[in-house]
């Protein structure tokens, strides 16, 4: 199975700059990581863990009527790094509306069917998002704002 390495190193590197570890971030801790919006000239992008293994990756626009956040993209990531498979890309939803999932989970959170096609497909979206959050400097910035919020809110 195709893991995103790329993203996984982005990642794990703009949580770090803000003091959070993806494998030790807790899923109904209450906090979404939203860095960027308007001061930053991006989009805003949101990390939050969602289960023990699975973390949400997102950056959201506004819609034409202003009324709601849109997914553009929104990539659900299985982390399932003790495994030996990496970040493996298994959701994803568009600004579309339109929602894809390539894994079915157990009670416990460990995959027990995948469609490989569909997750190779996936991965390739979340490497070359991974290389631009990279080229924009998402790591390195000093001035993205964060702001950590209660689950089911993104105003801020």
């Amino acid at each position: 199975m195709e893991s995103s390495q790329r993203m996984e190193r982005v990642i794990t590197a703009i949580l770090a700059a803000q003091g959070r570890d993806p494998l030790t971030m807790q899923p109904g801790d209450g906090i979404k990581l939203r860095l960027g919006g308007p001061l930053s000239g991006f989009p805003p992008l949101v990390i939050e863990k969602i289960s023990p293994w699975r973390l949400l990756v997102a950056h959201y626009r506004d819609s034409l009527a202003g009324d709601q956040e849109l997914p553009d993209p929104e990539i659900v990531f299985s982390l399932h790094v003790i495994s030996g498979w990496g970040w493996v890309p298994v959701e994803c939803r568009n600004a579309l509306g339109r929602s894809y999932c390539y894994a079915t989970y157990n009670e416990d959170d460990t995959i027990y069917g995948v469609n490989h096609a569909g997750i190779a497909d996936l991965n390739e979206l979340a490497e070359l998002w991974g290389a631009d959050l990279q080229e924009q400097g998402w790591i390195q910035r000093s001035d993205l704002i964060a702001v950590y919020m209660t689950l089911g809110s993104l105003a801020g």
